[in-house]
This record gives C-alpha cells, sequence and structure tokens, in this order.
C-alpha cells in the first residue's frame, strides 16, 4: 500500500465517524443503549474481523468508512448508559475513568 492509500484509510475511517455520530445518536435514542451498543458492538467486531480478509486498498478504505460508522455512536451510548445506572456526583468519576482510559490506550497502542 502506497503512503496515499494509507492515508486515505485513515481519513475515510473520520470520515465514516463523523457522518454517523449524529444519526447513531438519534437511533441510539430510539432504541435504548442496550440494544443499540449490544448492535454497534457486534458490527464493530465483525467489520473489524472482515478487515482481514480485504485484499486491495479500495475494499480497506472501505471497510475503514464502515469501521468508523459502527464506532460513531459507541461512546456516547457508554455515556447514557452509565447515566442509567449511576447518581449524578458518581456519574463524573464513572465518565473520567472512560475518557481516561480512551487515552491511556491511544497512547500505549500508540507506542507498540
Amino acid at each position: 500500500m502506497t503512503q496515499e492509500e494509507e492515508n486515505w484509510c485513515i481519513s475515510a475511517f473520520f470520515v465514516g465517524f463523523l457522518f454517523f455520530e449524529i444519526p447513531s445518536n438519534i437511533v441510539l435514542r430510539r432504541f435504548g443503549p442496550t440494544i443499540y451498543l449490544s448492535i454497534s458492538m457486534i458490527s464493530w467486531g465483525s467489520i473489524t474481523v472482515g478487515t482481514a480478509f480485504v485484499n486491495n486498498a479500495v475494499v480497506f478504505i472501505f471497510v475503514r468508512f464502515l469501521l468508523g460508522a459502527a464506532e460513531a455512536g459507541f461512546f456516547p451510548g457508554m455515556i447514557i448508559y452509565i447515566s442509567l445506572w449511576y447518581r449524578k456526583r458518581e456519574q463524573t468519576m464513572r465518565i473520567t475513568i472512560s475518557f481516561l482510559a480512551v487515552t491511556t490506550a491511544g497512547a500505549i497502542g500508540g507506542a507498540l
């Protein structure tokens, strides 16, 4: 894969994420976080496994777009789900831990 194709793959993920952020939140409110997060995680995992079977850059760019679309509503869904389980004063620490975990995972993943 050329550097330009790799850049398109990275961009395709964020384009899918950007386009599906608001629609995924609308669907999340319609079906509730339990159903939506289950579907989101199954599709996210299936698309990730499907990445292993990609054999050219064009298909990889499309799969990255789909991965961004599947991942778009996950973090807002987690925040809504946390709000269903904890009181307002407890939510702040739980959401902070979630943000910290995402940041730490990004730092460790980048180092690896």
